[in-house]
């Protein structure tokens, strides 16, 4: 069988990006080039590759291809097929999914990524899989095929011709019952809304999807197995402590990275809170600042008569990868999500871990609050930054010192003063009825803080 290559298209795909191209180009070179080249290899060669091949990359890095590769929106299953196929309605051979062949797909750099990368299940077939999505009976006549051992089996074409091409079906407000799939509901304030079937916390590849990395924050060290709770489906004295439960790590993540695929599911406990099938655990990890009941949170919904879980996931980033592992990666939705993700960057998650956990004890954003910068107060060491200074938002700025607190809304009228003193600058906040806010910034810090509030149309008068 000829190697084929991971082109969605005939034409060729766009270009990548010079540094995607250089790390692509050194994922290969790792990966002995010789085994992957453009000549006829083995099934076993093809079931093991996990790369682009060097004669993948053509000239100023296109990607070039003779079949297309296809993914089963389900259980994110990679197949190579004949471009005769696109269509025709297909069953993905892992998992039953029935779905419509497609050529147009998004692919984006965190696409390409994800599947070159050691981290990502979805990689482990993103060039291995010889299989088809096949109807039943196309199943049949392959596998009689290759059983009559004369090393030939049928064509793409071939096995196809007992299905027919169908329409995209729009989807409805209410899911398909027969959807065993995971379906962005929407976006909000609070995160990214994921819904399935009830039937589907029995699959360990949904409750496998969580990125092996802290779901709030995004670090990759000292990270705790924590467990999703079903609230809605606990006795009610019990669900009343959903979010401690919640918290409640279950072990250390070091003590199960070793384990092989998802084995380490087998080894978590189940939570006696909650009755089947709530109670098959759905890890996600979490470093020691962040709270898992408030990075996700689970409900149970009704579709008519039908029960669905609804997860929330507050971190876009999370969420895309979250929907990446569960098929949506050739999606519009996925692409609305990645877009939402980069519109509403948290730059919370750029200061120190530590930091970040002292500002959460006196600082959370409202809804829909875009957090601008933290100053922290020079009178405190950098070992106590994040227990004093200023918070800036979109909306507001926030001062903390020892026991004082205020909040400082930017569109109504107050009065700022700036001094200098030496290496530092003085600021003073005054608003009628209180007595003034003081703490100290650095030059840069106070050059920083009025150049923000100016961008941000603050009404506020400051005199230097």
């Amino acid at each position: 069988m000829a190697a084929f290559f991971p082109a969605i298209e005939d034409r060729p795909a766009r270009p990548f990006s010079r540094p995607l191209a250089r790390f692509l180009d050194k994922s290969i070179d790792t990966r002995n080039r010789s085994r992957y080249n453009h000549e006829c290899i083995s099934d076993s060669h093809l079931r093991e590759t996990t790369c682009f091949t060097s004669a993948a990359l053509g000239t100023g890095g296109h990607i070039m291809s003779q079949q297309i590769v296809v993914h089963c929106p389900s259980c994110s299953q990679k197949y190579r097929v004949d471009p005769a196929t696109v269509g025709h309605r297909a069953r993905c051979a892992k998992c039953g999914q029935k779905f419509l062949i497609s050529s147009k797909a998004p692919l984006d750099e965190d696409t390409i990524l994800a599947w070159i990368s050691d981290s990502d299940p979805a990689s482990e077939s993103v060039m291995g899989s010889t299989g088809l999505f096949q109807s039943s009976e196309a199943s049949q006549a392959v596998a009689s095929a290759h059983s009559a051992g004369n090393g030939a089996g049928p064509s793409i074409a071939a096995a196809w011709s007992r299905t027919t091409p169908a329409a995209v079906a729009p989807r409805s407000v209410a899911p398909d019952d027969n959807d065993a799939g995971v379906r962005l509901a929407s976006i909000g304030d609070d995160g990214a809304h994921f819904e399935f079937p009830v039937s589907s916390l029995t699959r360990g590849d949904l409750r496998d999807a969580f990125p092996r990395k802290c779901v709030g924050c995004g670090v990759r060290q000292g990270l705790f197995v924590h467990l999703v709770y079903w609230p809605d489906r606990m006795k009610s004295h019990e669900a009343a402590h959903w979010q401690e439960l919640q918290n409640t790590t279950v072990g250390d993540w070091e003590h199960f990275a070793h384990l092989p695929g998802r084995t380490w599911l087998n080894r978590l406990p189940r939570p006696r809170h909650c009755l089947p099938p709530f109670n098959e655990p759905f890890p996600l990890l979490l470093c020691r600042h962040c709270h898992a009941a408030h990075e996700v949170q689970g409900r149970v919904i009704a579709h008519g008569t039908v029960e669905w879980c609804s997860l929330t996931i507050h971190s876009l980033a999370t969420a895309v990868e979250f929907y990446r592992n569960n098929g949506g990666r050739h999606t519009p939705e996925y692409q609305h999500l990645i877009e939402q993700r980069d519109i509403r960057h948290d730059k919370r998650n750029e200061l120190h871990p530590d930091v970040r956990n002292r500002l959460s004890h006196w600082f959370t954003p409202l809804p829909g609050e875009e957090f601008v910068r933290y100053f922290p107060d020079t009178e405190f060491s950098a070992a106590e930054a994040g227990n004093a200074g200023a918070v800036l938002t979109v909306r507001r700025l926030v001062f903390k010192k020892f026991a004082a607190y205020r909040d400082y809304p930017l569109h109504q009228p107050c009065r700022m003063e700036i001094k200098p003193d030496g290496p530092r600058s003085i600021v003073h906040i005054f608003e009628e009825g209180h007595r003034p806010a003081v703490f100290s910034l650095s030059q840069a810090d106070a050059n920083q803080l009025v150049t923000s509030l100016r961008t941000l149309a603050c009404r506020w008068r400051i005199s230097r």
